[in-house]
């Protein structure tokens, strides 16, 4: 079934950089809440971990009208390794200075921030490393591998921070990351993307985009559906 995309060396990148990029999310996500956890003893602030990836989300449409205008691979690495930074921080805080939740929350939010960034450039770049007529197969499958990842890596993380510890489990996630950016850089696509000459052509982008959402009710109505699934 899936011969065609995997035959496509292009579309492999895509494929093992967002499984690679997948499995490191999810397991910072189970690092930062236990770290969270042992330093507030408070599972309402644990659960921060999870929801502001959420409500970042929505972001996403301010950076998809910037991943349009860019070069979509410089994104995505931007991204990637900005996440990657951030974990390296909070482990040398971690390692030689006092962690706070402050800290913590502080840091997951910037996390997020630059997952929302690289999640537009991420899915425009699957679209353009395939030939149209596969795009149903590439989502089915990037959909179920990385639904696969995620049961794996929320089941393992626990037992991994516990055998080596969070920080060093940070540290493996931070390469994840660093490997994912490469891949992602070194993708090859024909599409030239034409940079913003001024702000005004940024806002006109972002309105018609708000405006194209709140005029079809089908699509609000997916965007609530997938925003009370993920709550």
């Amino acid at each position: 079934m899936y011969r065609n995309l995997l035959s496509n060396k292009e579309f492999l990148k895509v494929y093992s950089s967002t499984c690679i990029s997948t499995f490191g999310d999810n397991i910072d996500d189970v690092a930062f809440a236990l770290l969270v956890y042992e330093i507030s003893g408070s599972t309402f602030i644990m659960s921060y971990v999870f929801a502001i990836k959420i409500i970042f989300s929505f972001i996403s449409i301010f950076t998809a009208t910037l991943a349009d205008r860019f070069d979509k691979r410089k994104f995505v690495f931007i991204g990637e390794v900005s996440q990657a930074i951030m974990l390296l921080i909070i482990i040398v805080i971690g390692r030689y200075y006092e962690i706070n939740t402050g800290v913590l929350l502080l840091f997951t939010t910037i996390q997020a921030i630059f997952s929302t960034i690289a999640m537009p450039a991420k899915t425009a770049l699957t679209m353009l490393s395939i030939d149209k007529k596969f795009i149903v197969e590439a989502k089915s499958l990037l959909g179920v591998s990385t639904q696969l990842i995620q049961v794996f890596s929320y089941g393992i993380s626990a037992i991994l921070i516990k055998e080596i510890g969070v920080f060093k489990i940070l540290f493996i996630d931070s390469m994840t990351f660093i490997v994912s950016g490469i891949i992602f850089l070194s993708l090859k696509y024909n599409k030239q993307s034409t940079p913003y000459k001024k702000l005004s052509e940024f806002k006109y982008d972002i309105k018609v985009g708000i405006k194209f959402v709140a005029e079809s009710d089908i699509i609000k109505a997916i965007l609530i559906l997938a925003f009370m699934g993920n709550v």
